[in-house]
């Protein structure tokens, strides 16, 4: 699931993310994003899930599908 939400991201929001190297002290916005996302599933915070989704992503279908990615993310780091 990680790879497929880090190999589709791009398409999803529309743009190319940014990811800063492992090195930095501080997160760029779409690392910031990311975290909250999955942060927000993990806490099974509706709210906060549709509100972040709906923030960035504007196509339905990719909704749909970046929140199925990261819900099948969260379960199998759950599973762990």
């Amino acid at each position: 699931f990680a790879y497929n939400i880090l190999r589709t991201l791009e398409e999803v929001l529309g743009k190319k993310p940014v990811f800063r190297n492992p090195a930095e002290k501080t997160l760029s916005f779409d690392e910031k994003w990311i975290a909250s996302l999955i942060n927000s599933y993990l806490l099974n915070d509706l709210i906060s899930m549709k509100f972040l989704i709906n923030s960035r992503v504007e196509n339905l279908n990719k909704r749909s599908y970046i929140s199925f990615l990261v819900d099948g993310l969260v379960k199998d780091l759950r599973s762990l």
